[in-house]
């Protein structure tokens, strides 16, 4: 398994295990999956899949709840992160079992 794929899925389970606010996580996650030496090449498949949706999620995460409210569907919530993460958590590791 490579640095960067080991990295990624250290900062979702982190994250699900409550290590990370969802702040920390929604920098650290996009940084690692999309920017340093594009991570989501890693993945394939259902993983893959997972990933691309936690990434979205994490790309429109707001800490801030006037954001939420007047942005329609576009702001995330906290709640929203977390489900996405336990999800993506669930498949990553049951492939890796």
């Amino acid at each position: 398994m490579s640095g960067r794929k080991r990295e990624i899925l250290r900062i979702v389970e982190f994250y699900v295990d409550g290590r990370y606010n969802t702040e920390i996580f929604c920098d650290m996650f996009t940084e690692a999956y999309y920017f340093e030496n594009s991570g989501y090449r890693c993945f394939q498949g259902e993983q893959r899949k997972v990933l691309d949706e936690l990434a979205q999620v994490a790309e429109r995460f707001s800490p801030y709840e006037a954001d939420i409210k007047e942005s329609g569907d576009y702001y995330i919530t906290e709640q929203e992160v977390r489900n996405v993460a336990e999800k993506a958590k669930h498949i990553i590791f049951d492939f890796h079992a």
